[in-house]
């Protein structure tokens, strides 16, 4: 290689580098101003559902549906299109004015990405919107939106499909056709923005650029995944793995949970046990704290060098590609970019210090979340069954759900299907038969036992858990009325239950009536989406599904003096995560499990305490 081609290959890493850091630069200043918006917008959302005195959520959506249903639409399809055009559109912008050798302006590149919205105002369009917020963070592959970057299959949903090998193979089918047009259509947004292309041309165009060049495509892009995981992997091995290994090291020779007394008590006059405890705060709290804004700008930096070579493989497509770039960046505007940087270090170990001097008032309150066996005892005993409460009871859990419907006579019996047909291959529902006839059903034991139980009444449930654990109690499927809420709350009372069990439903109305009638009773609702303030529902609790389960939301509910509850949490990182958040209880069917995380987060150093606590810090 000639010393001409170094140079100009020395100069194009320089380039790289600094349009790297120049796209990181953006996307904080997008975030910073999409707070704005999103602010006004969601106030606006939950002003409109407080005229109502309530939220829109899955279980009020039908009293909800009024004037408001379309306003609120608009407004939040104006949030993801406010968003559309600043992560995405923009972005693509800046790198498009990046690669021509302009100075990459941020006005310029959001400029150029709301006239490109305007080509989205069709069919297609609206359907790469739609794919974009959706489809590309189930798959994992392609731009996607912070809004639904967290976006995944409900719990409660991929139980039921991968229960069988049908529904497996059906997601992992449609997992690759997903995955494989995202990739064939990967240069549309390009072709739209820097090309001012119609999405229908701009999706045909992507699809022969993939055809044409499948090979390069894919040899190039390994290429710079290679690059970005080496330097991941060597800033991870340096930034957190070696100071993780020694502070886990001397976690292990010092007492946990250690109440010190600092900072209320001078450093001065602590043992000397103590002091090495406060240090090690400290040293934990520069390492989670600080350690973690360093590696988020790394990550950011290697985000935005991925950007510009894959706007780069654009160009070469069609034909455009350059093979020399100049720097632009003036002598003043690195020292600025320099001194912001440090800046913020300096404001992150800041942070760091307050944190690891306040641990002990603001980290250990002690408090452990409850743990609610799913439809009786979780895994450990056939569905709602009465020997899961047996189970549950004898691990020491807080409560047992379980599912409540009608029979044909005005009986109440335990079942959560709609009908019979998969525990007893029976196809009818219960309010097709009388509880003498159901009583003659023998249920297949789902712990695969090959035992045939009989499917209990309420009566019995309420017998089998009376001063032995608390009940949650779901009124269900489509006898969930005003009726039955009246004939449980009758049976519970006839037992003297009323302080031992929660009312819970899936339907907002049939608890509303329940706290206007009988008040004395605790209540919840079954909710797995919603906005607006959910705290407004008239009830005790309210019982998330895990998406719908932020910290923030968690915060709301409980300062309007509300409990909260998250189900159904069934995998490990579900039940590390919730066990250790400012949530009330927690719903699973993997009782050990559960028991066994639990017993985890008990033995956790104080090092980990600070690394859960600032986890979404950075994200």
């Amino acid at each position: 290689m000639s010393k001409e081609n170094k140079k100009i290959k020395r100069t194009n890493r320089k380039f790289i580098r600094e349009a790297a850091f120049k796209i990181y630069g953006f996307k904080m200043v997008v975030a910073a101003i999409l707070v704005l918006p999103t602010m006004m917008l969601t106030r606006l959302i939950s002003g409109i559902l407080g005229t109502a005195k309530e939220a829109l959520t899955t279980a009020s959506l039908k009293s909800a549906i009024t004037w408001r249903t379309p306003v609120i639409v608009l407004l939040w399809a104006l949030i993801v299109l406010i968003y559309f055009v600043f992560e995405i559109l923009s972005q693509i912008a800046l790198t498009v004015e990046l690669y021509n050798g302009e100075k990459g302006s941020i006005r310029a590149a959001l400029k150029k990405g709301i006239s490109s919205l305007k080509n989205f105002l069709n069919p297609y369009g609206i359907f790469i919107i739609l794919f974009v917020l959706i489809v590309s963070p189930l798959v994992g592959i392609g731009f996607s939106l912070s809004l639904t970057k967290s976006l995944y299959i409900p719990n409660f949903i991929s139980s039921v499909v991968f229960n069988g090998v049908l529904g497996v193979a059906g997601y992992i089918l449609l997992f690759l056709v997903a995955a494989a047009v995202t990739v064939i259509h990967s240069f549309t947004l390009h072709a739209i923005v820097a090309d001012a292309m119609m999405p229908k041309d701009a999706l045909a165009l992507s699809r022969r650029l993939i055809r044409e060049n499948t090979g390069d495509f894919f040899k190039t892009i390994l290429k710079v995944i290679m690059i970005i995981a080496l330097i991941s992997i060597g800033a991870n091995l340096i930034i957190k793995l070696l100071p993780d290994t020694a502070l886990y090291t001397a976690g292990g020779l010092l007492p946990r949970h250690r109440i010190t007394g600092f900072p209320d008590t001078p450093f001065s006059e602590l043992s000397e046990t103590d002091r090495s405890v406060i240090i090690y705060r400290l040293l934990s709290s520069i390492r989670v704290i600080t350690g973690g804004y360093v590696m988020f700008v790394i990550d950011m930096a290697l985000t935005g060098f991925f950007w510009f070579r894959f706007t780069a493989l654009y160009f070469r497509y069609t034909d455009r590609e350059k093979t020399e770039f100049i720097p632009v960046d003036t002598k003043k505007k690195k020292i600025s970019r320099v001194l912001f940087f440090a800046a913020a270090f300096v404001f992150m170990l800041a942070l760091s210090v307050l944190i690891g001097v306040f641990f002990e008032k603001a980290l250990l309150d002690g408090k452990k979340v409850n743990i609610i066996a799913h439809r009786t005892g979780g895994y450990l005993a056939s569905e709602n069954s009465l020997e899961g409460i047996d189970e549950s009871v004898s691990r020491g859990l807080y409560g047992c759900e379980t599912d409540i419907q009608r029979t044909k006579d005005g009986e109440y019996i335990i079942n959560h299907d709609t009908t019979f047909k998969r525990l007893t291959g029976v196809n009818k529902k219960p309010s097709e038969l009388t509880l003498s006839e159901i009583k003659e059903l023998k249920i297949k034991d789902t712990t695969g036992s090959g035992k045939e139980l009989p499917v209990p009444t309420l009566d019995e449930l309420l017998e089998r858990g009376k001063g032995r654990i608390k009940l949650f109690l779901e009124l269900k499927g489509e006898s969930a009325d005003n009726r039955m809420a009246d004939d449980v709350v009758a049976a519970v009372r006839a037992k003297d239950m009323t302080d031992e069990v929660v009312i819970i439903s899936l339907k907002y109305d049939v608890i509303d009536y329940i706290e206007k009638n009988y008040p004395e009773f605790e209540t919840g609702v079954l909710i797995f989406g919603g906005m607006g303030d959910v705290s407004r529902l008239n009830c005790d609790m309210i019982i998330m599904e895990e998406e719908m389960s932020t910290d923030t939301r968690l915060y709301e509910i409980h300062s309007k003096g509300k409990k909260t509850g998250v189900w159904t949490v069934n995998t490990e990182m579900g039940l590390n995560r919730f066990l250790k958040v400012d949530t009330d209880a927690v719903i699973t069917d993997d009782i050990e499990q559960a028991l066994s995380v639990r017993e985890a987060l008990d033995e956790r150093t104080d090092f980990d305490i600070i690394r859960d606590f600032a986890s979404g810090m950075f994200e």
